[in-house]
């Protein structure tokens, strides 16, 4: 099928290493310099977390409104996050 291929650059992968949560300061045993690949992760978990806080606490304020059809959407949007 079809006559393509691969064209080297000469470049490589651009992979870098990076601590999970921090560097260590080898004397006290704390962290001397935050920021790693869990707390790139944490901040955006946060953000999804606290939007479907949000969304619980909007269901639970309008269900005598609603009734346990508002449910049936907080479970769809909580299965698709799985």
């Amino acid at each position: 099928y079809g006559g393509a291929a691969y064209v080297s650059t000469g470049r490589g992968l651009p992979t870098q290493r990076r601590p999970f949560i921090g560097v260590l300061d080898k004397t006290t045993g704390k962290l001397a310099q935050v920021g790693g690949l869990y707390l790139d992760y944490a901040a955006l978990t946060y953000y999804d977390a606290i939007k479907l806080l949000l969304s619980t606490i909007l269901v639970l304020w309008i269900e005598p409104m609603a009734g346990g059809v508002a449910w049936t959407f907080v479970a769809v949007t909580i299965i698709s996050w799985l």
